[in-house]
C-alpha cells in the first residue's frame, strides 16, 4: 500500500483553510482537497497532518484509505481524496517528539508540495506508531 500526506493549514487565507482540523465533518467519510492531478491514489493511505501557532506545532489528526478522486466544491483546490474507510483520532496527536518529524518535514518541503507520497519506511512506521497509541491515551 502507497502511503500519502496531505496537509491541513488552519490559517486564514491565502495559504490556510481558515478553520481547524478538527472542525472537518467526517461523518459521511474522509477527504483532504488537493490542487495536485494525482494519478494511483485509489487504494492507498491518507494520512491527514495539521499544524497550529508559531512556532508551529504538528498533530495525526486522521488517516482513510482513498476511494475515489473528484473535482472540488472548494474554489482554491482542484480535487478531493476521499474514502469511507478511515479512523479519526479522539484528539490530534502531537507529533513535534516525534525523532521522524524531520524526515517528514525534509519529504515535504515543510508542507509546502501539497498532497505527498511518503515512501520513507521510518515516516511511515512513526505514523503507524503513534496511530496506535490512540488506543491507551485518554479521551479527555
Amino acid at each position: 500500500m502507497t502511503d500519502f500526506v496531505a496537509y491541513h493549514n488552519p490559517d486564514p487565507s491565502p495559504d490556510g483553510m481558515g478553520y481547524a482540523a478538527t472542525e472537518i465533518d467526517t461523518s459521511r467519510g474522509f477527504q483532504v482537497l488537493t490542487r495536485k492531478p494525482l494519478g494511483q491514489i485509489v487504494g492507498s493511505r491518507v494520512w491527514l497532518v495539521t499544524g497550529e501557532g508559531r512556532p508551529r506545532r504538528y498533530s495525526l489528526v486522521y488517516t482513510f484509505v482513498a476511494d475515489e478522486i473528484s473535482p472540488s466544491e472548494h474554489p482554491d483546490f482542484r480535487f478531493e481524496v476521499s474514502g469511507r474507510s478511515g479512523r479519526r483520532f479522539r484528539r490530534p496527536i502531537p507529533l513535534d517528539s516525534a525523532l521522524w518529524l524531520r524526515s517528514l518535514l525534509r519529504v515535504t518541503g515543510n508542507f509546502g508540495l501539497g498532497l505527498q507520497p511518503i515512501s520513507d519506511a521510518e515516516v511511515v512506521a512513526g505514523l503507524e506508531s503513534v496511530a496506535a497509541l490512540d488506543d491507551v491515551r485518554p479521551a479527555f
